[in-house]
């Protein structure tokens, strides 16, 4: 597989002819040519691009090539559904034409993103919609969709009617369905095997592994891109989690649809399995909230325990949700319609694997897993959540990924901490891999400045003063940046300080997380003015906010993860006992990548400013500080507040930025 890179990311080659601002930057030449290496000699590769490389069209156009002329499947992986929409939807039809090679490739979701005609129907039929206005439109938007997807709607659709609508793989009729030929997913699927480039999310990618590798056709080469987040996602899709919220949900679902296959509690014609439904649910849901309302008395409220042994919680639900189910199967044996036998059938199944969880979970009987409850208010309810988790996760990476595919890419802006791969190697139990890690075009040095206050409180003590102390270091530097300013949190006390603080100040529009929906709190911030947005984890990572918007980070903690937090917790005991350094292996690595995404929040193109300001004291005054910096772009690093007054003075005059050059 010979590729002419010139012709494709030299000034005068296609990127250049056709993209609006391209500019020739050897670091994604270098990049595309190891993806292209590491295909054609099937090995493995990890590529840390910075931001602004260009990888995502570094890694496409090798591997169109390589599908394309080798007639050998490629799998593109991404953490975020944003990212992946956009490969499919933009970047890769953009260079389909742009290369002039004929090769087919698929958007690949999960079977519950797309409308199922017949339960669409079935829900217009029991007039199951909240309004007439949704059911107008839903039923207005299926005749006119092409691929039936939730992402294509333009209107609010809430997840309880998307719910009744959706395919769930349990609910299929299969070969019996009469919209078997018109059926979205069916044709997703009849794309995808004829396809040479899918486009999957990590989550997919993982549900057709524990699938036994149903859900995906063969591949040979997986690129996995947002790689920092592999085990996160494999460790969450292999484990076990059951909430208050959910399994009452899950209820009223079985209820509501015996009771619209005509079953009435009470009705005289009702056989005596109907008549034991009724009484069956209605005891396992009291039964629920004795176990429920036990667990949030032992543990209490917003609190995380973790259970180091069975025992603590007792099993009053497993024969109530074993008689449930056969109940519904003799429901579904006795019921005329088809679609109420599926359905009534789907639902039993579901409730015998619930009925496994919950066992598991209070027998501890997976082993290497650890569990924990979680406990905390949503909006103004009790949120009880059961979790359990694989210790490790990479002996199975190992051997469902590395093991058995000719080339797998992992490539983010944040793979390494200081200056290696062993840490995201160990974690995903990758042995050899080519290795590759390409600075960011951007000049750092005039884009950024980088703030390290000098006369910070020790952040270990979460102690009033400490919280007191960032918070007032918060209100200086957003007087100099105006807003546009991102604080990052480690967690919500600290952040809800922040908050209760900054709230009383006036001339600023704070942002909280929790406040809003994510996406919608993006929107209106990026069109205020002097906007400050209070987050934690979820906004570290994955936000892109160019432009004069954002023009100051400000991480108020390094991101090292709690100690005492149960899946943390027992990673750190199991490399204590194969004899080595947790710190060193797990939290600090772990903590330097985390710190890297901040960071990278801030600059997305080469005329961005701005500051980023740390305000934890370890970074200056511990040994391993010299890590996390080594670890960042390099920038001019400054004490004094004075410093951003100057820095701003630099790139504004008159009111309009002077960008670096």
């Amino acid at each position: 597989m010979d590729i002419d890179f010139e012709k494709i990311y030299s000034p005068d080659g296609c990127l250049g002819q056709h993209l609006k601002d391209y500019e020739y930057r050897p670091q994604q030449v270098a990049m595309a040519q190891a993806v292209a290496e590491a295909i054609k000699e099937k090995r493995h590769l990890i590529a840390e691009a910075g931001t602004g490389v260009g990888k995502t069209f570094a890694y496409l156009a090798p591997a169109i090539y390589y599908s394309a002329h080798n007639k050998k499947r490629t799998v593109i992986s991404t953490f975020t559904k944003t990212l992946q929409h956009q490969l499919a939807e933009k970047d890769i039809p953009f260079l389909k034409t742009l290369l002039g090679i004929d090769f087919k490739f698929s958007l690949c979701l999960g079977a519950e993103n797309y409308v199922c005609l017949r339960r669409l129907e079935k829900t217009y039929k029991h007039s199951l919609f909240n309004s007439l206005e949704t059911q107008t439109k839903i039923l207005a938007w299926a005749k006119e969709s092409k691929k039936g997807l939730r992402a294509e709607i333009d209107f609010d659709v809430d997840d309880d009617t998307w719910h009744e609508v959706c395919r769930e793989p349990d609910l299929c009729m299969g070969r019996k369905c009469l919209y078997r030929n018109k059926c979205f997913y069916n044709k997703a699927r009849i794309e995808q095997f004829s396809s040479d480039i899918l486009i999957v999310n990590h989550y997919l990618f993982f549900a057709n592994i524990a699938s036994g590798k149903r859900l995906l056709p063969k591949y040979s080469a997986v690129i996995f891109d947002e790689a920092q987040n592999l085990e996160s996602v494999a460790s969450e899709y292999l484990g076990i989690e059951i909430s208050n919220t959910s399994f009452s949900y899950f209820l009223n679902r079985i209820q509501s649809l015996v009771k619209r296959a005509g079953i009435q509690h009470g009705d005289s014609s009702g056989s005596s399995e109907e008549d034991n439904f009724f009484v069956t649910i209605s005891h396992l849901k009291r039964q629920a909230n004795v176990f429920f309302n036990s667990v949030l008395t032992k543990v209490g409220v917003e609190q995380t325990l973790r259970l180091k042994s069975p025992g603590f919680l007792e099993n009053n639900m497993s024969a109530s949700i074993q008689s449930l189910a056969k109940i519904l199967e003799e429901l579904a044996r006795n019921a005329s319609d088809e679609d109420i036998k599926l359905e009534i059938s789907g639902y039993a199944l579901r409730l015998k694997s619930l009925k496994k969880n919950i066992e598991s979970f209070l027998s501890q009987d997976i082993p290497d897993y650890v569990y924990w409850i979680e406990t905390g208010i949503l909006r103004k309810i009790y949120k009880i959540i059961l979790r359990a988790a694989p210790v490790d996760v990479s002996s199975l990476i190992k051997e469902d990924v590395f093991d058995s595919t000719d080339t797998v890419v992992l490539t983010s802006a944040t793979l390494s901490a200081d200056q290696k791969f062993d840490f995201i190697k160990t974690r995903l139990g990758l042995d050899t891999a080519d290795e590759l890690i390409l600075d960011s075009p951007f000049n750092y040095e005039k884009q950024v400045l980088l703030y390290l206050p000098g006369d910070m409180p020790d952040p270990r003590e979460e102690t009033n003063l400490f919280f007191q102390k960032i918070t007032e270091e918060i209100h200086n530097i957003i007087q100099f940046t105006c807003g546009r300013t991102f604080c990052l949190f480690t967690s919500f006390k600290m952040l809800n300080f922040a908050a209760d603080y900054l709230s009383g100040i006036k001339g600023f529009n704070i942002f909280k997380q929790g406040n809003s929906a994510k996406w919608k709190m993006l929107e209106e911030f990026k069109r205020s003015d002097n906007a400050v947005l209070l987050g934690t984890s979820t906004f570290w990572q994955g936000i892109d906010v160019p432009g004069r918007a954002l023009e100051c980070v400000i991480i108020t903690k390094l991101p090292f993860s709690v100690p005492d937090e149960p899946l943390t917790e027992a990673k750190i005991e199991l490399i204590k006992n194969r004899g080595g350094n947790p710190f060193r292996e797990l939290q600090l690595p772990q903590a330097i990548i985390m710190l890297k995404q901040g960071f990278g929040r801030l600059i997305r193109h080469k005329k961005d400013i701005g500051i980023v300001a740390v305000l934890d004291s370890r970074i200056r005054t511990r040994g391993y500080g010299k890590k996390f910096l080594r670890s960042l772009p390099g920038c001019r690093i400054v004490e004094q507040l004075n410093d951003l007054k100057q820095f701003y003075e630099e790139f504004y005059s008159g009111g309009k930025v002077i960008f670096p050059r």
